[in-house]
């Protein structure tokens, strides 16, 4: 990405230094180093009448290469979970080191404080848990024995929903081009 021509100069990490501010917590961002060793997921869950919902996922490993994924979640009745996940296609794609480092730095906004055993889960600022509430967007950071996720929910509103909401438009023109992929994000608030 041409840094010079960004319509998201400061959203997007391309201003004269990396943008440091959480958008889920009161810390600062995670250095390059820590988030260049992470396996990073960014999933897109569009739900349906029934039992199955689409999913499109991107998965950023410390190599550089990421792996887009698009299939189904099966849906156990009235808990929300999921016991079984289909896949229809992968592609791997080798990413440019600039434009992978960019992508870790707006995940990163993301990330809770620390990744441990117990994979602690956040929200946008502003946003508080909604026990059954849908979760449309999510960011999964991978460390081998230890993790975190970000959670975007339906229902979740106000300034933390709409700059997260910003923020994964912006990441779009970024990630590998996969048709229809922004019907899955989550609508703007």
């Amino acid at each position: 990405m041409d840094c010079s021509r960004s319509a998201f100069p400061v959203i997007t990490g391309c201003g004269n230094r990396p943008r440091t501010e959480s958008l889920v917590g009161d810390w600062p961002v995670a250095s390059d180093a820590t988030l260049a060793g992470e396996s990073i997921t960014l999933q897109f869950r569009k739900y349906g009448d029934g039992d199955l919902s689409r999913t499109l996922s991107y998965t950023l490993a410390p190599d550089g290469r990421m792996t887009v994924e698009r299939g189904d979640d099966h849906h156990v009745c009235c808990f929300g979970g999921v016991d079984g996940h289909f896949i229809d296609s992968r592609k791997i794609y080798g990413l440019p080191q600039g434009r992978a480092m960019q992508l870790r730095r707006m995940f990163g906004r993301l990330r809770p404080e620390k990744l441990t055993a117990d994979l602690p889960f956040v929200l946008p600022t502003g946003c508080t848990y909604i026990f059954d509430g849908r979760t449309v967007a999510g960011v999964n950071f991978d460390k081998g024995a230890a993790g975190g996720s970000f959670i975007f929910q339906s229902g979740c509103d106000g300034d933390g929903a709409r700059q997260v909401q910003r923020m994964l438009r912006a990441m779009q023109t970024l990630l590998p081009p996969v048709n229809n992929s922004r019907a899955y994000l989550p609508p703007a608030t």
